[in-house]
């Protein structure tokens, strides 16, 4: 080794060896100095450590930050919308209050308009009670009214009927008079008398020579008394000398009931005499068919006037 005079010796030597410059190091700057980078380097170390975990709070905190802001926000927005809505029901609320105050004045007007209805029905059913009433008088004396024509009609028609009767018998008579004469000159016949009729007392007894047919059985009883109702009944002769019988019905206006009775009577008593009969109808008036089927049956048609 070479001699050390001066520092810059000193420099020079440690520069060319090494451990001669550790040895310096280590004796000039003792054990604490020596140490030092270390701790300054595990001290940097863990500063940078520091530093990133400082830098991840950091980060953490800003994304704490961003939540909180989203949170923030979203909270408003529910907020907000919560507050909306609230309005929304305060409104609703207010409206169906408002609908409730116009239903309950609605159902008020409702139960007025039901009690004028029903004291409507009230004054409706008096008045038809009343009416009905009313009608039943009506109909009662309607009643009576309708008793008292019906019984004015039949006085009438007895009247009528009495009347028919007198004008009836008195044509009758007539008929009766005449008829004679006018069997002489509508049938030909010859000594021609009434044996049954009104105020007739005749030669021939009818009621008896019916009795006898009646018991003989040529006629039957109520035949009989279909006989003994005719109006007319006349005996003459015809030419040869055959005697007839002559049963005529006596009507002021001969209708179709006349001219029946007159054939079915005529038939009774030829099966009752055994003599020929002829049927007759006699009256003041005939329609036109009346008297076309009087002729269709051979009935003769005596128009003879009151």
């Amino acid at each position: 080794m070479a001699a050390i005079n001066e520092f810059s010796d000193i420099l020079s030597a440690m520069e060319q060896n090494p451990e001669l410059r550790e040895a310096m190091r280590n004796h000039v700057l003792g054990e604490e100095l020596r140490q030092l980078p270390a701790v300054v380097r595990r001290q940097g170390e863990q500063l940078a450590e520091a530093l990133k975990r400082l830098d991840e709070l950091a980060a953490t905190i800003r994304d704490v930050a961003e939540q909180i802001s989203s949170y923030a926000l979203a909270s408003s927005r529910a907020i907000t919308a919560i507050v909306e809505r609230q309005d929304r029901v305060e409104a609703d609320i207010a409206e169906l209050k408002a609908a409730q105050v116009r239903l309950e004045a609605s159902v008020q007007e409702m139960r007025e308009s039901l009690a004028r209805m029903e004291a409507r029905q009230d004054r409706m059913a008096n008045d038809i009670t009343e009416l009905k009433a009313g009608q039943e008088r009506i109909e009662a004396r309607q009643v009576r009214a309708e008793s008292d024509l019906a019984e004015l009609k039949a006085g009438q028609n007895r009247m009528q009927g009495q009347l028919n009767n007198l004008t009836g018998t008195d044509y009758e008579r007539k008929v009766v008079k005449r008829a004679p004469r006018a069997a002489r000159r509508y049938l030909g016949l010859r000594d021609v008398g009434v044996v049954y009729g009104i105020d007739v007392s005749g030669s021939i007894d009818i009621p008896a020579l019916l009795e006898k047919a009646t018991e003989s059985r040529a006629i039957t009883d109520e035949q009989a008394d279909e006989v003994e109702r005719a109006d007319l009944i006349l005996k003459g002769a015809r030419t040869g000398n055959e005697e007839v019988f002559v049963i005529a019905e006596v009507s002021m206006t001969i209708d179709d009931s006349d001219i029946d009775r007159a054939r079915n009577r005529a038939n009774i008593l030829n099966d009752a005499s055994g003599l020929p009969t002829l049927a007759v109808v006699v009256g003041a008036a005939i329609s036109e068919a009346n008297r076309g089927r009087a002729n269709y049956s051979g009935i003769t048609v005596i128009i003879m006037g009151e």
